[in-house]
């Protein structure tokens, strides 16, 4: 993609990108007070962007999402045929894979592709409008993970990375989320130690809470300074020890 292109943004601050994010679809209040994020509602009501969630997008889940800025003709995987079809949107609109469309693991495809609306879309009109490409669409292909040295990345890799990196910021806010874990956890109560099945709960509760996944939970947690340990099943996270963040 295009170099000069003034509308690739460049993203210092994540945790502060997704409370803007937050702000702007009338959900400060959740910065800090925890609730979950209806990701659904602000796509369908407040960005006002139709969401399908019927069609199959690939056939080995390498894409789970796309945004369309305008109206056109999507590929989507037709497993009768065993191939690519043509899926007519008639405006701007998301797509997730029919067989993802879950809560848990659904909400972070959703936040993910509605940030890809809050922040990039102006740089795909950009584009358009100066004939630099035609596309009106971008597909989150599993290849932009693919990610070897800043230095190397396409403008479609940087604004995949962004868009995936804040997505869990956007369903569970830094605040609220330390907040939360702080009002479940046994450790706040004074207890040394928890045992497993705690541990196990508390992530689940957290999920639970916010809608998403125990395995976004427990990445998150990490990223927040928590010590936590993977168990043997890479999904759910022991809870090892009182959080180090700082808020």
């Amino acid at each position: 993609m295009a170099k000069n292109n003034p509308f690739m943004p460049f993203i210092e601050d994540f945790e502060k990108e997704a409370e803007n994010f937050l702000i702007k679809y009338g959900y400060e209040d959740a910065i800090e007070n925890p609730q979950p994020i209806d990701i659904r509602e602000i796509i369908s009501k407040r960005i006002a962007l139709e969401i399908i969630d019927t069609e199959k997008l690939s056939p080995d889940y390498s894409v789970q999402g796309i945004i369309a800025f305008s109206e056109g003709i999507v590929e989507v995987f037709d497993m009768d045929e065993n191939a690519y079809v043509g899926h007519a949107v008639e405006g701007p609109a998301i797509l997730i894979d029919c067989d993802l469309a879950i809560s848990g693991y659904s909400n972070n495809i959703l936040a993910h592709e509605a940030f890809h609306w809050y922040k990039h879309r102006h740089y795909f009109i950009y584009r358009n409008m100066h004939n630099l490409g035609t596309e009106f669409a971008f597909r989150c292909d599993k290849k932009y993970e693919e990610l070897v040295s800043d230095k190397t990345w396409s403008d479609e890799q940087k604004m995949e990375w962004q868009a995936r990196k804040i997505a869990p910021m956007i369903l569970m806010p830094r605040k609220a989320l330390i907040n939360k874990v702080y009002e479940l956890s046994a450790w706040q109560r004074g207890e040394k130690s928890i045992g497993s099945v705690a541990e196990y709960n508390l992530i689940n509760k957290v999920a639970e809470f916010f809608s998403v996944t125990p395995y976004s939970v427990a990445k998150r947690m990490t990223d927040l300074g928590y010590l936590l340990s993977a168990c043997s099943d890479n999904v759910y996270i022991s809870f090892a020890g009182k959080q180090k963040a700082k808020v």
